[in-house]
């Protein structure tokens, strides 16, 4: 039996084939890597291990402060800029990280983050990730049909859980600040300074979110406030398509563990999917480690 998310897979690929005529590219099976190993394999084919093939970033449509800084020192920087009370610091990440500054966030009429923000207050006690992605999967099925590819649907489930590792990968600092290839410092980092409140509302101010499989901005603000108030969570970064979180409570029990690494996978099924491969390793890493990562294909 295949879950729901493999429908919603197919839908984009399949939708891609007849809007462009030609085929989605393949990807050998990925090895556990705290989740990142597709997110190497992107950056392998699109800058090899080259930095001169890496273009200095240009930031200056985002109409916030932006601060240059190193990848050894981003999180010294970040932590100083936070104290000062004068707005929400968010790094950026390094030089790569210039979609941020396109249009790419799902729509041409992109909402203010004064609306986005209201949405998600207005909906937070009842939004579900479950519903939503339920109702992503009804869409892509209907979009299916009209291609002329009739698939039953299948009953939802979530990934294996697998057994829990000896050794649990622990993910101690922001990622968006190391090479990805190297696991070395960046030599540049861009902190930008965002006019909020807290940290959860940044996705909001930045538009974020939209495409392919990543939720929405109102969604985002509402799950970063949920595992707020529960794990004291706070974004430290945010790139195109990576969120660093940094956690002051982690769970206290597997049972706990298991139950967040589910609802991760709602929120973004790619760690699993394309990283860690079934739920306990994510669990494993979620009781030992102080920050959380997630990157969206």
């Amino acid at each position: 039996m295949l879950n729901r998310r493999w429908f919603v897979g197919v839908a984009v690929n399949l939708l891609a084939l007849a809007r462009l005529g030609k085929p989605a590219s393949s990807q050998e099976k990925p090895t556990v890597d705290a989740g990142r190993s597709f997110e190497k394999q992107v950056m392998k084919d699109m800058f090899g291990h080259d930095p001169s093939k890496v273009a200095k970033a240009d930031f200056s449509k985002l109409p916030f402060q932006i601060i240059e800084t190193t990848g050894s020192e981003a999180l010294t920087q970040w932590e100083k800029l936070k104290a000062t009370g004068n707005g929400i610091p968010v790094i950026l990440g390094g030089d790569t990280e210039q979609n941020l500054t396109e249009p790419w966030y799902g729509s041409d009429e992109v909402e203010d983050s004064a609306t986005i923000l209201a949405d998600a207050e207005k909906h937070y006690k009842v939004f579900s990730l479950a519903a939503m992605r339920k109702e992503e999967t009804e869409q892509a099925m209907e979009e299916l049909k009209k291609l002329g590819h009739e698939m039953e649907d299948k009953e939802e489930f979530f990934p294996d859980t697998g057994d829990w590792p000896d050794q649990a990968d622990r993910l101690m600092a922001p990622t968006v600040a190391m090479d990805v290839l190297s696991n070395e410092p960046l030599p540049r980092v861009y902190i930008a300074i965002i006019p909020a409140k807290t940290t959860y509302e940044i996705p909001a101010y930045l538009r974020w979110g939209g495409w392919n499989a990543n939720p929405h901005a109102m969604a985002h603000v509402i799950m970063l406030r949920r595992w707020h108030e529960k794990y004291g969570a706070e974004v430290v970064a945010m790139t195109a398509d990576v969120i660093n979180l940094r956690v002051k409570i982690r769970p206290a029990s597997r049972e706990e563990a298991l139950g967040l690494a589910k609802e991760m996978y709602l929120y973004c099924g790619d760690i699993i999917e394309q990283g860690y491969g079934e739920l306990a390793p994510l669990a494993a890493s979620l009781m030992e480690s102080d920050y959380w990562y997630f990157w969206w294909d």
